[in-house]
């Protein structure tokens, strides 16, 4: 296989690791082009990278020597860029979430299909070989009906104890931030492994978990997912508390599951059928390896465009209901 050739538009934060994860994948992708719209970052980037550093993501996809890019921007630009990168015929690797709202995400979804090219939206703890081994399990009926799932994410993201939230603290920038972005996670993972809910019922709550903070997004949620075969579910998420807990549980009539990032557990009737507790996973590297081989075509994409866009209909669902007081129906 011939290498790809890569652009990362958004260099700071979360594309750092994409930076450091091309470099573990170096056998299949090359770095030729990057951009950030801060000037220190670009000078980082020039002396570590030793590649083009751009200010506009437009002389990115100019260029014609680049077959994919990397897109790590905040939530308000995704539609922009991610639409003009698979415009100009590239293929795209964009961080999660899909867009800021749903509109937004069907927008890109479109410019996707029109253009033949991959995207790919991240989030890579599907990646993970206990998310994976879940996914087996759960596909094999091993559980039987699944009456009740339960999900919980909680950790704490320390800039928001120090009213650093900077665009994600803002509505209008980020969309939210615990059902939108820190909640991707657990609802990725809980719509591939259990299925779309046919509704949810949602609160954020009125308390701010950091009082003297400035922001206005959620940063607590509560989800009661309803299932068309009669199954209910749960989803508790706060980025701002401890213990640090990434958990889904599946409750089925022939046995339980337990996943979390670092262990799986599987229960048929009172006994431990099965456990699995791997080495530490460079899942952002395995992530980026998928993506590749798509790119390449010699692997099927783990997730769709379309599966990227019914994760955007149960959040926003939640967040309609989250403001209404009510259910809503996806």
């Amino acid at each position: 296989m011939s290498e790809v050739r890569l652009g990362v538009i958004g260099a700071g934060g979360i594309g750092n690791a994409h930076l450091k994860a091309i470099e573990r994948c170096a056998d299949m992708a090359a770095l030729a082009a990057v951009c950030d719209v801060a000037a220190d970052v670009r000078k980082r980037v020039a002396q570590t990278w030793g590649v083009d550093v751009y200010g506009d993501y437009r002389n990115v996809l100019k260029r014609d020597d680049l077959d994919a890019v990397i897109v790590a921007l905040p939530h308000h630009l995704h539609e922009e860029v991610a639409v003009a990168a698979l415009g100009a015929g590239k293929h795209v690797l964009l961080e999660k979430p899909l867009a800021r709202n749903l509109t937004e995400g069907e927008r890109i979804v479109a410019a996707a299909k029109a253009s033949g090219k991959t995207l790919l939206v991240g989030g890579q703890s599907k990646f993970l070989p206990t998310l994976q081994r879940a996914k087996e399990l759960v596909s094999s009926g091993v559980l039987g009906d699944i009456f009740l799932t339960r999900g919980t994410l909680t950790y704490r993201w320390e800039p928001a104890l120090r009213n650093q939230f900077g665009w994600r603290g803002c509505k209008a920038l980020s969309g939210g931030v615990a059902i939108i972005d820190a909640g991707w996670h657990l609802l990725e993972a809980l719509v591939w492994l259990r299925g779309l809910p046919q509704s949810v019922l949602a609160i954020t709550g009125a308390m701010k978990a950091v009082p003297k903070a400035d922001y206005d997004v959620d940063d607590k949620a509560a989800l009661l997912l309803s299932y068309a075969d009669g199954g209910i579910g749960t989803a508790v998420i706060s980025y701002v508390t401890l213990p640090n807990e990434w958990r889904l549980v599946f409750h089925g009539t022939k046995g339980a599951l337990e996943v979390t990032t670092e262990r799986l557990t599987l229960w048929q009737g009172p006994e431990i059928a099965e456990t699995l507790t791997p080495e530490p996973t460079d899942a952002f590297s395995a992530q980026l390896r998928h993506f590749l081989g798509v790119v390449q075509a010699v692997e099927r994409p783990i997730r769709t465009p379309d599966d990227a866009l019914a994760v955007m209909r149960l959040i926003d669902a939640a967040y309609r209901s989250a403001e209404s007081g009510l259910s809503q129906k996806l």
